[in-house]
């Protein structure tokens, strides 16, 4: 065994004595665990294409990382992830994958697993293919969210409700408009995250450790970028600037923030539907959630959000990984990579958190909610914000007043118009029918049915 060997070994011992902090180690992470196993796999065919490595241990190194990717749990990368990045995981992964090669007659040391390769490459090319492989168990999750979403805004088209503003009465929508909101909301969330996801496809490899690509050859970087295709399924490409290739934490930063929309889209939708379905007699009271934590010992009937609540607090640690994030950047000094973990790993646990939580709240609640139509009907037909539909049709003062005698009688604002007689009966019974007025389309085939009495007002 070289000097150099024997550094490395003392190196990935310290590391797994020393660095303590918590118990959350690489074992931890598969993503990060199956991104570095399909790094060195890569490498390893290149540098066999290329000679730098013979065939017979290219061969042996080959058969150990695909037997390592057969089975991630059964890898063991006992170091720490908080300061795993760079030399600890290069060195930790090619240890294994050295002895997990070895045989009586064969050895594999941890140089071969080194050639053509610096910790800043292996390590960038690393947190690249970890973003694209955690990303898309997100996306499915967030689209089957969506569609969900999607189904319930069919099934409540016909419930009318009044809409608010900082829970002040609005004008009359259909909750299923609410639904769908929600739908397109995450979904444009989700196509920018896509997006986001397409851009991770730059291979460090070959660079080496500040982008002159000392200690490897240019083709090495194409062979091993043709073998990261191969293994991955998608184009690898160079990066346009070395070490900017290299370093990347600030596109993990805005990664994140994409992951972040996602989570607000959540948090609000969880928050709203949790007002919604308030009470159950003092609330609003217009959906009810499945009684997934029924029960209350001085409530009957109470159904607690605890599901929702739940989303909204998983959706608040997202927010609190972006922060995390933003700090793991600061670490490294002038051309250094970060030595930080934590973007990466917040992006990992935040990818994770929301995909699981999502399936959760659609699985738990959305798929069980149940509309009051009754109710929700009588809570748009009280709303004094109805009498806006009289200023086509009447002057501003004679909604003003329609307005003070529902508000001072405690009537319905039709009840009021009628009583004022600002309009014939016939005409306000269509007016200020909330079924009416929940889109443009049904909102322009009043205007044009009423458009004398429009005209008078002129």
């Amino acid at each position: 065994m070289s000097e150099k060997e024997t550094n490395d070994l003392m190196l990935i011992e310290k590391l797994q004595k020393l660095l303590k902090a918590g118990n959350r180690t690489l074992n931890h992470y598969p993503y990060l665990v199956k991104a570095a196993l399909l790094v060195k796999l890569a490498t390893t065919l290149a540098n066999k294409e290329t000679g730098a490595l013979s065939a017979v241990k290219a061969e042996a190194i080959e058969k150990a990382c695909r037997q390592a990717l057969g089975d991630i749990s059964k890898v063991n990368i006992p170091i720490n992830i908080y300061r795993s990045l760079g030399a600890p995981l290069n060195l930790a992964i090619s240890d294994y994958l050295a002895r997990a090669a070895s045989t009586d007659r064969l050895t594999v040391t941890l140089d071969d697993l080194l050639i053509n390769q610096a910790d800043a490459d292996v390590t960038a090319t690393i947190k690249t293919l970890v973003v694209r492989e955690c990303i898309t168990p997100l996306l499915e999750a967030g689209h089957w969210f969506a569609d969900l979403m999607d189904t319930k805004a069919n099934e409540f088209e016909d419930v009318i409700k009044t809409s608010r503003s900082n829970l002040r009465d609005g004008l009359p929508v259909s909750l299923g408009d609410e639904f769908k909101a929600y739908s397109v909301a995450l979904r444009d969330s989700l196509v920018s995250l896509q997006q986001n996801q397409l851009s991770w496809n730059e291979s460090a490899l070959g660079l080496g450790e500040a982008g002159t690509g000392l200690g490897s050859t240019q083709a090495f970087q194409k062979a091993a970028n043709s073998a990261l295709t191969s293994l991955t399924g998608f184009d690898w490409q160079s990066p346009a600037n070395a070490l900017v290739g290299l370093d990347g934490a600030q596109k993990l930063v805005l990664t994140h923030a994409h992951i972040q929309s996602i989570a607000l889209v959540l948090w609000r939708t969880a928050h709203d539907l949790g007002l919604l379905c308030s009470g159950p007699r003092g609330g609003i009271r217009e959906i009810a959630f499945p009684a997934v934590a029924p029960g209350s010992s001085i409530m009957p009937g109470k159904i607690n959000p605890t599901v929702a609540e739940l989303a909204m607090l998983v959706s608040d640690n997202i927010l609190s990984n972006q922060w995390a994030s933003t700090l793991g950047v600061h670490s490294g000094w002038l051309g250094a990579t970060p030595s930080s973990t934590l973007p990466i790993k917040t992006l990992m646990d935040s990818c994770d958190l929301l995909a699981r939580t999502l399936e959760i709240f659609g699985k738990k609640v959305i798929q069980g909610i149940t509309a009051f139509p009754d109710r929700a009907l009588k809570q748009a037909q009280s709303s004094l914000a109805l009498a806006r539909a009289l200023d086509y049709f009447c002057t501003k003062e004679d909604r003003r007043k329609v307005q003070d005698l529902a508000r001072n009688q405690n009537l319905t604002c039709l009840q009021a118009a009628k009583e004022l007689k600002v309009l014939p009966d016939s005409a306000l019974d269509e007016i200020l029918n909330p079924v009416n007025l929940i889109n443009t389309k049904r909102v322009e085939n009043l205007l044009v049915r009423f458009a004398e009495l429009r005209n008078k007002t002129k």
